[in-house]
C-alpha cells in the first residue's frame, strides 16, 4: 500500500508542481499586463492634459500650480503642466515714467 502510494507520488508530484508554478505566472502577466494598459491610460491622459493646457495660455495654468501640494513637487506639477518653473518666479517690474 504505501509503495502504491510512494510510486504514485514520485509519478504525479513533478507535474503537480510544475502545473502550481505555470498558474503563478500565468496570473503575475495578467496582472502585468493590466498594470501596462493603465500605465498607457495614464500616458494618453497625461498627453492630453498638457495639449489642453497650452490652448489655455501661459497664465492659467501657472495659477493651477499648488505651491503647498506635498503629493506632486512643484517641479512636478509644472512639468505637468507645461510652465517653465521660472515662471512661478518672475515678479514684473512697473514701467517708470522715464519710459
Amino acid at each position: 500500500m504505501v509503495n502504491k502510494w510512494k510510486r504514485l507520488a514520485l509519478e504525479k508530484l513533478p507535474q503537480v508542481m510544475q502545473d502550481k508554478h505555470h498558474g503563478k505566472r500565468q496570473d503575475k502577466d495578467i496582472h502585468e499586463a493590466g498594470l501596462h494598459q493603465k500605465i498607457g491610460q495614464m500616458a494618453v491622459q497625461i498627453d492630453f492634459l498638457k495639449k489642453k493646457v497650452i490652448t489655455i495660455g501661459i497664465a492659467r495654468p501657472v495659477e493651477m500650480i499648488e505651491r503647498q501640494n506635498h503629493q506632486l513637487s512643484v517641479r512636478h506639477q509644472c512639468e505637468l503642466l507645461g510652465v517653465n518653473r521660472s515662471r512661478l518666479y518672475y515678479k514684473p517690474k512697473a514701467v517708470s515714467n522715464d519710459d
